[in-house]
């Protein structure tokens, strides 16, 4: 299953964090996400060529709650 070949490929954590990502794409306004499981076996992908940058994803996660709280 897509859970076990994301805990293989990135680990337990990483793949928790990824699941959080993609729920929250799934819920942005503009340009939703429609397909998680697509969307989580590209992050399974980009991981295995060194392109997962997750830290950068929680930071722009984290930047847009703090707009979302000042507006």
């Amino acid at each position: 299953a897509i859970w076990a070949e994301a805990c293989a490929a990135i680990g337990e954590k990483a793949a928790a964090v990824c699941v959080i990502l993609i729920d929250r794409a799934m819920h942005r306004p503009d340009n939703a996400v429609r397909k998680p499981n697509g969307y989580f076996r590209g992050m399974i992908r980009k991981s295995q060529t060194g392109a997962l940058h997750l830290h950068r994803s929680i930071h722009g996660l984290l930047q847009a709650r703090e707009v979302e709280t000042h507006a």
